[in-house]
């Protein structure tokens, strides 16, 4: 019976590098998955701000959707772009002729202004090797509706 002296320390020189760079990868992977979580939630936070400010009259620009996010982040959305396109009403914004409603929908929908608002993160994977993957951007976008129209004198209902 021979002894073959070293074999598991060569197996653990060429394993252990793979398994480390496996576990940052895992770790780069949820860090993107917060900062997406965060994007998300902070975005729908803000519109709803922003929704319940519009009854007043203020239509929101780009910019203080931006900064209000990038405060809601922490830190982890320093790098948010955000863009605001206005549309006449919903019907415009899905397409639909305005003086001609669909017969068989008795939907009516609102003619106030709707705000389509996106905001785009682009984060990066930091901790993984860059021998393991290629060094690309991951592009993550959300895009939630803000609808301008105000509500009745007697409330919603």
């Amino acid at each position: 019976m021979r002894r073959e002296l070293g074999v598991a320390s060569i197996e653990l020189v060429i394993i252990l590098p793979l398994l480390l760079a496996l576990l940052l990868l895992v770790v780069d992977v949820l860090r993107v998955h917060l900062q997406y979580s965060i994007l998300e939630h902070g975005l729908r936070s803000v519109l709803r701000e922003l929704q319940a400010e519009s009854a007043a009259g203020r239509i929101p620009s780009a910019d203080g959707i931006r900064l209000r996010l990038q405060q809601r982040g922490r830190g982890e959305l320093d790098g948010v772009t955000v863009s605001v396109t206005p549309h006449v009403s919903l019907e415009a914004m899905l397409g639909q002729a305005e003086g001609s409603p669909d017969p068989a929908s008795e939907i009516r929908l609102p003619a106030d202004p709707v705000l389509e608002v996106t905001a785009r993160i682009r984060p990066r994977l930091q901790l993984t090797p860059s021998w393991l993957i290629d060094d690309r951007e991951l592009s993550y976008q959300s895009t939630l509706l803000l609808l301008t129209d105000r509500l009745p004198a007697g409330g919603a209902g």
